[in-house]
């Protein structure tokens, strides 16, 4: 699980201990690496915040996959 690094809309760092290649977090991995909850997450989600972001599984015990590549696109339009 990542940990929490810098708040949403203050000054933050660039996103450079995130691997483009690496694993999918999940959304409770997301709300943790931001310090917000996992609803926030969802409704980003929800609202196409984190483009070739997928669901594994179905019905409700489905989980939401998040590529690390979308996570730092996220960051990096923050930014600007």
């Amino acid at each position: 699980m990542l940990k929490p690094r810098f708040a949403i809309g203050l000054d933050m760092p660039p996103p450079h201990h995130l691997d483009p290649e690496g694993p999918d977090f999940t959304v409770a991995d997301v709300a943790g690496h931001f310090g917000v909850r996992p609803e926030s997450v969802r409704r980003w989600l929800a609202e196409g915040g984190f483009p070739g972001a997928y669901r594994m599984g179905t019905g409700p015990k489905a989980v939401w996959k998040i590529p690390q590549a979308s996570v730092i696109a996220w960051i990096t339009r923050r930014q600007t």
